[in-house]
């Protein structure tokens, strides 16, 4: 497969170090060096690293192989280091008491350690400053405290983060075989491909943003964790699909094509397993999807036999009674008003959620006059809201197929139209 994700090492350019502003109030020392003796210090430390620099050690000399290397470039950062420990120290007096102080002094680090630029010269001297700092019997933050940031300045050292799986051509090629192994063209997946085709679910937890620097951070899934991800996604994908309930209304009615379909993608998983190289971790929903897709294989054959190739009646016939009594036509979608009628009587009717009357009033003024009358309708006995958001979400993805663009139109059935609901609350708790 084409890398879609270039690789660029760090050796082979040069960013330059920049200046970075403290937080209102900083006032800088006349002069460093007679601060305090643990200024003092720092400077004569950044002073004699530099003098030796870049002989100062064996990452350091590989600098003067590179044809963009000069010293020149870089004689500013002693200043550098002392003034950027200063702007720190100063942040970590004036927010360690906050509320949100961790976020808060590590964003205001991690945006001080790329003023330092790549390679980050002096970064390691800025380091060990705010860890003598932080260490020091004289500063005056508790130990806990001290303890929570110590150990975020090591992750910094901490190359086990920094590992090929977590390389994002590896994550790509991991979820790209997902996306070709999972039966997708299977008729009641199918509405759901492009949806999940668009995606790159890399992302582990929360996108933090730094209001220091304006940039953004995410922690990446390494690729045992979106396996993972992806074998329980595999399972909900599996679990969100209830064939039987789409036999018996007749969403499912051609069991020979249904069957041939699965037949194909177990093939097509068998053949995968055979030629391509599954990690051990991804022939977990490799082995899933061939259970599930050989158990529905079986189902559609057994109950194919039994009715002897019969078609299945899609709804149970109306009565003569309810014939007469379901005068409505449906004006809002293609669903046979028969159709939508059951739906709602199991899903609301039965469940005392609703009358029989009421449904009927209901049906007139959703589905043929299509306007919402000046009383709402009136849900009793919903164990709860979701039950009642379930009903109508059902008939979204089942009856109606989940047409693209339309989630909030067939949310407004419950939204506009009953008590207590609204379309956008409704919208949002349509499973997908």
């Amino acid at each position: 497969m084409k890398k879609p994700f270039i690789e660029i090492n760090t050796n082979d350019f040069r960013i330059e170090a920049y200046d970075i502003k403290p937080i209102d109030g900083y006032q800088a020392p006349k002069d460093f060096s007679n601060h305090s003796t643990f200024y003092k210090t720092i400077v004569e430390d950044a002073n004699k690293w530099f003098k030796k620099f870049p002989n100062c050690c064996d990452p350091h000399k590989v600098l003067k192989t590179k044809s963009w290397f000069k010293k020149d470039n870089y004689k500013g950062i002693p200043q550098k280091i002392v003034q950027q420990f200063s702007f720190t120290e100063y942040h970590i007096i004036q927010r360690i008491n906050s509320p949100d102080w961790y976020k808060d002094i590590i964003d205001y680090i991690d945006y001080n350690v790329l003023s330092f630029g790549a390679p980050a010269i002096g970064l390691h001297l800025y380091f060990i400053a705010i860890i003598d700092y932080i260490r020091s019997k004289d500063t005056k933050i508790d130990k806990e405290k001290k303890q929570k940031l110590y150990a975020y300045i090591g992750t910094y050292y901490d190359t086990s983060e920094q590992t090929p799986d977590r390389d994002l051509n590896i994550l790509y090629a991991t979820y790209q075989k997902w996306l070709k192994t999972f039966p997708f063209e299977v008729s009641y997946f199918n509405d759901v491909k492009q949806q999940f085709a668009k995606q790159f679910p890399i992302i582990k937890g929360e996108i933090e943003h730094n209001p220091y620097s304006g940039l953004a951070k995410a922690k990446l899934y390494t690729q045992s964790e979106l396996i993972e991800v992806l074998e329980n996604q595999t399972k909900q994908l599996l679990d969100s699909i209830n064939v039987i309930e789409l036999v018996e209304k007749g969403i499912i009615a051609d069991l020979n094509k249904e069957q041939i379909q699965l037949e194909n993608e177990s093939l097509k998983i068998d053949i995968a397993e055979i030629t391509k190289d599954y990690a051990e971790g991804e022939l977990k929903y490799v082995k899933v999807l061939k259970k599930w897709l050989n158990r529905h294989s079986e189902y559609f054959d057994k109950i194919g036999r039994l009715i002897k190739d019969k078609p299945i009646s899609i709804v149970e016939p109306l009565s003569k009674e309810k014939e007469t009594i379901l005068q409505v036509v449906n004006n809002f979608d293609h669903v046979k008003i028969e159709e939508v009628y059951h739906h709602f009587h199991k899903g609301l009717v039965e469940k005392k959620y609703l009358t029989e009357d009421e449904l009927l009033d209901y049906l007139k003024a959703a589905f043929e006059q299509m306007v919402v009358p000046p009383t709402r309708f009136r849900l009793r006995n919903t164990p709860t809201r979701f039950k009642a958001i379930k009903v109508f979400n059902e008939y979204y993805k089942f009856l109606v197929g989940k047409p693209y663009g339309k989630q909030k139109k067939y949310a407004a059935l419950l939204g506009d139209y009953f008590e207590g609901y609204t379309t956008e609350n409704v919208s949002t708790n349509f499973s997908r």
